[in-house]
């Protein structure tokens, strides 16, 4: 699952020490105002939330574990669509997130923050994709072991 590399190692130790909260029974109750205060603001869960991620409401029959492993490590995959690029313009101004849209004469990103940048492709003087995701890390070391375990009853109750 990982390589055998000092970050993946790390990765590896993180996700381990989370495991815990797998064994904690989580409340989706609780979990739904868990995800407002952590989740929502660029993630939509059945039918609200923001448009900077993906929706997560087709997530519920993702196993707990792959939940809590893209929770703790965003940049372990990122959902195709929603790479983040590197945009540099001829006024000096670096752009960071995920192509919304694209036009014969201009491009739309979409930063972590939700805010729509339209850049006219004259103005564009560099483009690159990003290995990172614009999801942040350490929001599972923000969380109490109990409130993730809560998100992820939440995440895995999604209505049909």
């Amino acid at each position: 699952l990982y390589t055998a590399t000092g970050a993946g190692r790390a990765v590896e130790a993180q996700v381990r020490t989370q495991q815990a909260v797998l064994a904690i029974a989580g409340h989706a109750g609780r979990g739904g105002a868990v995800f407002e205060s952590f989740c929502a603001a660029c993630h939509t869960f059945n039918g609200s939330g923001g448009r900077v991620g993906p929706d997560l409401s087709g997530i519920r029959n993702q196993p707990a574990d792959a939940l809590l492993l893209h929770i703790a490590v965003p940049d372990y995959e990122i959902t195709p669509g929603y790479e983040a690029y590197t945009v540099q313009t001829r006024d000096q101004r670096t752009l960071f997130g995920r192509l919304e849209s694209e036009a014969p004469n201009s491009i739309t990103l979409r930063d972590a923050a939700g805010q729509a940048h339209t850049v006219l492709r004259t103005d564009v003087t560099a483009m690159s994709s990003a290995t990172s995701s614009l999801m942040p890390t350490g929001l599972d070391q923000a969380m109490s072991p109990r409130q993730l375990a809560d998100l992820i009853a939440y995440l895995k109750s999604a209505r049909r």
